[in-house]
């Protein structure tokens, strides 16, 4: 399967994605929301913080490394404050 959005493609093989890390400034924060909700892995155990994490790692590692054991780390909860969506989506267009 494949998607495109935001003029970035994601692919999808089984439960992997295969996702480029971008900075175009077409892809907003809105289209990465939209493949964090639609990617998210169902009846797993992963958390919702820990795919929101890594798909931003992988789309944007430089924010990603921003808030990388930070306490807006999202990665060991189970959701994502609007506090790191904020920073997030802020960080997004600089």
């Amino acid at each position: 399967m494949t998607e495109s959005c935001g003029g970035k493609t994601t692919r999808q093989r089984g439960s992997v994605h295969q996702m480029n890390a971008t900075n175009d400034s077409d892809f907003l924060y809105e289209h990465f929301t939209k493949i964090v909700s639609e990617t998210l892995p169902k009846d797993s155990e992963i958390r919702y913080g820990q795919h929101y994490f890594n798909v931003l790692n992988v789309l944007r590692p430089d924010i990603a490394n921003r808030i990388r054991g930070t306490k807006l780390d999202p990665f060991h909860r189970d959701v994502v404050s609007p506090e790191v969506e904020l920073f997030v989506s802020r960080s997004w267009s600089h």
